[in-house]
């Protein structure tokens, strides 16, 4: 098993993500909020948005989901729907590239998106 993956397979992920355009939508409180759950014993961490993953990245070497939001008009996928996503995740430093796997109308194909996270030598994550 990878290192990664035996690293998580038995602990606590933390999603650490703002309310869009509130209070503490601003780097320097998610990075407090990743150090704050590790510091109290997680695994792993689950950031949204390539800003966040990089600058989290930047604060800890601990495990990432990295994964972008989006809301589209032509289409219900809203986690990770676009390749350039799962590129720029994988550059901001996301360990586990999360996206959609559903069986729906997308930018891109589930086969597509999973291709592009080992390509860039990351894990795939369904949400």
């Amino acid at each position: 098993m990878n290192v990664l993956a035996e690293m998580l397979k038995n602990g606590l992920i933390v999603s650490c993500q703002p309310v869009p355009g509130g209070a503490m939508d601003d780097s320097p409180y998610v990075v407090g909020f990743a150090l704050a759950a590790l510091s109290a014993g997680a695994a792993g961490l689950r950031i949204e948005s390539v800003r966040y993953v990089s600058a989290v990245r930047a604060a800890t070497h601990a495990p990432i989901i990295g994964l972008i939001k989006r809301d589209l008009d032509d289409s219900p996928v809203r986690i990770t729907p676009f390749l350039d996503d799962v590129r720029d995740l994988a550059q901001a430093g996301a360990d586990i590239i999360a996206f959609d796997a559903t069986d729906r109308v997308r930018p891109a194909t589930v086969e597509e998106l999973a291709k592009a996270v080992r390509k860039a030598g990351k894990l795939s994550m369904a949400d």
